[in-house]
């Protein structure tokens, strides 16, 4: 067989031999709502529930790194707009499903723990050479071989955690502080897209209700939260309309960046993290639209991610990965269309060409991002727990299954109390991550305990 028929036979291949059916989409993958409006609307609701991390991040690995207040803006913009690009690129050419991409909080957080020790420009070498061993390790097709270790079992414990993990992040956005301001902000988004979801199917031929998380943001973090808490208009209103991202901001691979191995290694581990919660998000993602998991959505999504990733530090931009929260908002509208992400994607980038729209997401108050992530996140909880009951009910796969997120729930939830966060500060970067991160300890936990427990101790079981 001629290598470029096997090698498109190796992509065909299912991940699983089990094929989890989870939903049935109202609109499926390769299918369009039937309106623009419509797309425009699903599109819009999905970059909304993503503007946490993009936002907050970019801040936070600036101010590691001593940016100034200018250079701070331009890298969230930068985020931003590497942020479409890499989501219209996965949706159109890489995986072509329906994922959104973002700023990676595994590198983000390494990157801020590396800022003490290297300079910038190490930083961004860095950042650039991890995406392209992310490219060669997707193109390679070595991945494939992940399927042996990364059963359903195990997917469906990373999936459960990381709604669970994302989730409780909400929870602390709607309680913290224990304002009664934030919980009201928290419970009224959560209510309303609750009436909206179920007692409005038929209104406006049901897009009221697909739309349920779009109209709640809006009418309780920008109609009702105004009127609850001091709103800085200011930030909106100094913005400009438009400006364009600069390249090579920060130097060039040829000039103004250096390429220090402790770096590249440092970061490298972090990448590898996030590849491990891109076979989740991948999973969880083709599980809520219905579709076969395939070999190809792991080698052509670390592919593309790789390519982002050598893309964003020319922009200023920080590492890029695939986001868990829109699985379980495809999971909460049934519209699992990669148009709909296609057009997201869009709007994601005029984010990033204009600031003041930007903006105006920035200033909706953490307590409604948290009641939005906690209705998102019950989705993706729910599904990976549907996945674990799809697989076979034996007595090691529930050793498995309850050991895993037993650790993996409250090994990070013990060091990262701040009494505690001090026993590993001077661990190796991958060990603090291991401790501190619940969805990539589920992937270790869950596949050391898989291979032990299935592939190890059972060949010492004798038939019956």
């Amino acid at each position: 067989m001629p290598l470029d028929e096997q090698a498109k036979k190796n992509d065909d291949e299912l991940v699983w031999n089990e094929v989890p059916h989870l939903i049935d989409p109202i609109y499926k993958i390769d299918e369009r709502p039937d309106s623009i409006w419509e797309s425009l609307l699903y599109g819009w609701q999905h970059t909304l529930i993503d503007m946490g991390t993009p936002l907050v991040l970019p801040i936070a690995v600036a101010a590691a790194l001593k940016l100034s207040p200018e250079q701070s803006i331009a890298m969230i913009s930068a985020t931003l707009f590497v942020m479409g690009i890499s989501t219209l690129l996965q949706s159109t050419f890489g995986n072509r499903l329906p994922v959104i991409q973002g700023p990676c909080s595994t590198s983000g957080a390494a990157i801020i723990s590396m800022a003490a020790i290297f300079p910038p420009s190490a930083i961004w070498g860095a950042i650039f050479v991890c995406g392209f061993i992310e490219f060669v390790v997707g193109w390679s097709g070595l991945l494939k071989y992940i399927r042996v270790l990364f059963p359903m079992t195990v997917a469906g414990l990373v999936i459960t955690c990381i709604g669970l993990n994302l989730g409780m992040l909400g929870v602390s956005w709607v309680v913290e502080g224990a304002k009664a301001t934030n919980m009201f902000l928290g419970a009224a988004v959560i209510i309303l897209t609750c009436i909206l979801r179920f007692l409005c199917p038929n209104i406006l031929k049901g897009i009221l209700s697909r739309g349920s998380i779009l109209f709640s943001i809006l009418i309780i973090g920008l109609g009702v939260a105004p009127f609850l808490e001091n709103i800085n208009w200011h930030e909106v209103a100094v913005r400009p309309w438009f400006a364009l991202p600069e390249l090579f901001p920060f130097g060039t691979p040829l000039h103004g960046w250096t390429f220090v191995e402790g770096a590249i290694l440092g970061l490298l581990v972090a990448i590898i993290g996030s590849v491990v919660e891109m076979l989740g998000d991948f999973a969880a993602t083709s599980a809520v639209c219905g579709v076969p998991y395939r070999v190809s959505h792991i080698n052509k999504g670390v592919r593309t991610i790789g390519l982002c990733n050598m893309i964003a530090p020319l922009l200023g931009s920080v590492s890029v990965t695939s986001y868990s929260q829109n699985s379980g908002l495809i999971a909460n509208t049934r519209i699992a269309s990669r148009f709909v992400i296609q057009i997201g994607a869009c709007f994601i980038i005029l984010y990033g060409l204009c600031p003041k729209f930007a903006a105006l997401l920035a200033v909706i108050p953490q307590a409604v991002q948290g009641g939005v992530f906690v209705l998102v996140c019950c989705s993706i909880t729910v599904a990976g727990l549907e996945l674990l009951h799809t697989v076979p009910q034996t007595d090691a796969n529930k050793m498995v299954i309850g050991l895993t997120l037993l650790f993996a729930l409250g090994t990070p939830a013990y060091f990262n109390m701040p009494e505690h966060a001090a026993l590993i500060r001077d661990f190796p970067v991958f060990a603090k991550l291991l401790l501190s991160n619940s969805i990539i300890l589920a992937v270790v936990t869950g596949t050391f305990l898989n291979v032990l427990i299935n592939h190890i101790l059972l060949r010492f079981v004798p038939n019956k």
